[in-house]
């Protein structure tokens, strides 16, 4: 059962930080008060002590020079009628000869007293300690008796202390009580305070309850004037008003935004970065396989079997970046979707939600596979005649035809070089559209340097020199990796000048990433063949690249390998000077160990 608490009032979140706040206050100054006032009254025993020595010498001045120790003694207890102070006269040499309410032959020599000493060398001695004489904490103050600027004895006057702890204590109660009372006038006065400022402030609330109910069409009575609480009671209804009105622009939003999401023809989710989906359109539903009625608010992977769309939109909240994939969805007959994983970032930059795009591709991706099954038996069919060309050219004894044969075995040569290259791409195509490529950790150096060794009777042939320098491993598929790296070495060989060609081969590895560098100094490309020498048959129409005869899919094969690795690549060249190409192959598995080029 839930108990719902009620919510404390205004006043008993003031009035208790306002009460300590007042009894601080108090406490302090009463503190200060009864500290200072028993200063005052110690200051006032002090300065009537001093003055009755003052008249006690006068009393006894004669006697002390004639040496009348006992009329002094008389006197002083003579004077002691009251019993409040005690006087003592005290020789130079701390003898006591004279007390008001002692006998003078019990007391002891009075020469180590702090007062007698500050007396003796012609101060008025002041000190405030425990008597042993009268077992109590007393009050001393002396004056010295001086005869030819030499002292002659020591008139001293003490009190108790008990009577001005007493007066302070006193005094201490009175300011307590006037405290109390003045702090109880201020808590009534507090709380008529609240109850007569509350009232506003109770109807404020009541129509902000009514608001937040959805009731947006209510409105407060402002009161009259221009007072504080008339100030925010209309900014309160302008408030409501513009949320009434924003409100119905929301709804109108979001039936747009619906409407908008039910016409489209690919399928939308949307789902929070905690992986909880937040919207969806029917298409999305039927692709997921979701069922009638289902609703927002589950998380996608409790509900989607398919963990290629789970792990791309977990790397997408990872890495806080766009993320895209062909997946295949089987309870669609095996339908292909090209799925955009979009993070929407608020206005602080911080990522809030992912949009999942899913565009269907099947029948691209049927079209694509038929031209693949078409160029695969084109291929096949046309290769064993041009084999069959290159043989019977091969066998046909010397004659005056040799140069004719020797065309056919070049052209028939060239012709199954162009139908292998074109078989290993569509099967390249095929194993990453299957996802069938094994990856592994692949030093990058070794391939170019296989490359190299394959190769090296044509760079011989043309006094070409390959070095080769650094290491990098990375996460690639070793068969393919050759390949490329045996395009683009024959590549830069054939291009390069004879005698005197240089290539050279950088292999650098950081975090994420490896990176290899192919130089040549050969006859470059020009600017406007660069973006178009990735393209399948393409061939530069210069005089100086037409000599070298060739099919046009090498660097297209290796554009398609570096893809599949889910890697980049650049060039550059000058014409006439040589080209460098870059290649930068990941160092990890991040991507999976089966890529899909995209």
């Amino acid at each position: 059962m839930n108990l719902r608490l009620k919510p404390k009032r205004v006043l008993w979140n003031i009035f208790p930080a306002f009460l300590v706040l007042a009894i601080l206050i108090l406490s302090a100054m009463t503190w200060y008060s009864t500290y200072y006032f028993g200063k005052v009254v110690l200051q006032r025993e002090k300065e009537t002590l001093r003055q009755e020595t003052a008249v006690i010498e006068t009393l006894i001045r004669r006697q002390l020079f004639t040496h009348d120790y006992s009329i002094i003694d008389s006197t002083l207890k003579q004077l002691a009628i009251n019993g409040k102070t005690r006087v003592t006269v005290i020789l130079p040499d701390g003898t006591v000869i004279g007390d008001s309410l002692e006998d003078v032959q019990t007391l002891e020599n009075h020469a180590d007293r702090i007062e007698f000493i500050e007396a003796i060398h012609q101060k008025i001695g002041i000190s405030e300690r425990y008597s042993r004489t009268l077992k109590e904490r007393t009050l001393y103050v002396a004056i010295p008796v001086t005869e030819n600027g030499s002292p002659i004895a020591v008139i001293r006057a003490s009190i108790s202390l008990d009577s001005v702890h007493n007066a302070t204590q006193r005094f201490y109660i009175q300011i307590l009580v006037a405290c109390a009372s003045i702090l109880g006038i201020v808590s009534v006065g507090c709380y008529l305070l609240y109850h007569w400022l509350t009232i506003p402030l109770e109807r404020l609330k009541e129509g902000i309850e009514r608001f937040s109910t959805g009731n947006l069409q209510y409105r407060l009575s402002v009161p009259a004037g221009d007072t504080e609480m008339s100030v925010i009671t209309r900014a309160v209804n302008q408030m409501a008003c513009q949320l009434d009105e924003r409100f119905k622009c929301l709804q109108d939003e979001q039936h747009e935004k619906e409407t908008i999401l039910t016409s489209l023809f690919d399928g939308i989710l949307v789902v929070d970065n905690n992986e909880t989906i937040l919207n969806l359109n029917n298409i999305a539903a039927d692709i997921l396989g979701f069922s009638l009625g289902f609703g927002p608010g589950q998380k996608l992977a409790t509900h989607v079997r398919n963990s290629a769309l789970i792990e791309l939109v977990r790397r997408t909240i990872q890495e806080k970046k766009p993320s895209t994939r062909e997946i295949v969805f089987r309870n669609h007959d095996d339908e292909f979707y090209q799925v955009d994983c979009i993070p929407i970032r608020e206005s602080s930059f911080a990522l809030k939600k992912i949009l999942v795009v899913f565009h269907n591709v099947t029948q691209s991706k049927r079209i694509q596979s038929a031209r693949r099954e078409i160029i695969m038996t084109v291929s096949e069919h046309l290769i064993y005649p041009a084999t069959r060309i290159q043989e019977l050219s091969q066998s046909t004894e010397a004659n005056d035809a040799d140069s004719v044969r020797t065309a056919i075995s070049n052209e028939a040569t060239l012709l199954i070089t162009i139908l292998n290259d074109l078989i290993y791409l569509t099967q390249l195509e095929q194993l990453a559209e299957n996802q069938k490529i094994e990856f592994a950790k692949i030093d990058l150096a070794t391939v170019f340097q296989e490359a190299a060794t394959s190769l090296h009777d044509i760079a011989t042939a043309k006094s070409v020199t390959v070095t080769i320098v650094g290491q990098g491993i990375a996460h690639g598929h070793a068969s393919s990796l050759h390949e490329a790296a045996i395009h683009l070495l024959n590549n830069a060989i054939t291009y390069s000048p004879t005698g005197g060609g240089l290539i050279s081969i950088g292999v650098s590895s950081s975090d994420d990433q490896v990176t290899v560098t192919i130089e040549d100094n050969g006859i470059g490309i020009p600017a406007t063949a660069i973006e178009q020498i990735f393209k399948p048959f393409y061939r530069i129409d210069t005089p100086e690249h037409q000599l070298v005869k060739g099919g046009g899919l090498g660097l297209a094969i290796v554009k398609a390998i570096v893809d599949v690795h889910r890697g980049q690549m650049t060039v550059q060249s000058h014409f006439g000077q040589g080209t460098t190409f870059t290649i930068h192959i990941p160092a990890s598995s991040s991507g999976g160990s089966h890529v899909i080029p995209t």
